[in-house]
């Protein structure tokens, strides 16, 4: 068995790609958002959490 590891194995850009890392975030977010908009079987609870929640996820968006 070689363990050898060719460099710029495209499985290891498999493993965490940051475009597809920031689409997942940026897909939640309007999920999200739209939920909020709806506001229908949520308590406020709830949404203030969530704001909260898409606030960090806005900060860590913007940092990659």
């Amino acid at each position: 068995m070689k363990m050898s590891k060719v460099v710029g194995d495209p499985r290891d850009e498999q493993v965490m790609p940051a475009s597809n890392l920031t689409q997942s975030k940026m897909v939640s977010f309007k999920i999200t958002m739209s939920e909020y908009s709806k506001g229908s079987s949520h308590s406020n609870q709830l949404m203030q959490h969530q704001g909260r929640d898409l606030m960090m996820l806005r900060n860590q968006a913007a940092d990659l």
